[in-house]
């Protein structure tokens, strides 16, 4: 159709440069609209993330702050509560185990002092417990 509009005096060339110019004509300004929109999105995202995200982030932060602070108080128990252990294991040891293991130490003393005294030896047949598992022939 444009190549009709021409005058008739004009050569192919001149309508072909005519008809090349408008069609970058057209693109041109199809470009320029799709710039237009690109940069009307980044600016919506913008303002999006900055109405929306940021709070988010913002209220993320406090939250990992808490749950710092508590993680710390909690570490604290936990340490305190291990030292009282150890201090309890201890006092044990020394104020109940340690009689009783030198009872027991004494009593076992005193149980072979007697044998070397009477002159008595284990039965053969070994302990009571070995005697109640063997079995009977």
């Amino acid at each position: 159709m444009l190549y009709w509009l021409g005058a008739d005096d004009q050569s192919a060339l001149e309508k072909l440069r005519d008809i090349s110019i408008i069609f970058l004509s057209l693109l041109f300004l199809v470009s320029v609209l799709l710039m237009a929109a690109l940069v009307g999105a980044v600016l919506w995202l913008v303002l999006t993330l900055r109405d929306k995200v940021i709070p988010i982030m913002e209220s993320l932060n406090l939250t990992v702050n808490r749950i710092k602070e508590t993680s710390d108080s909690v570490a604290a128990n936990v340490v305190d509560t291990s030292q009282r252990v150890k201090n309890t294991t201890e006092f044990v040891t020394e104020e109940v185990a340690a009689p009783l293991i030198k009872a027991y130490g004494l009593a076992a003393q005193g149980r072979t002092w007697v044998k070397v005294v009477t002159g008595r030896t284990p039965k053969p047949e070994g302990s009571p417990l070995s005697r109640a598992f063997r079995k009977s022939e």
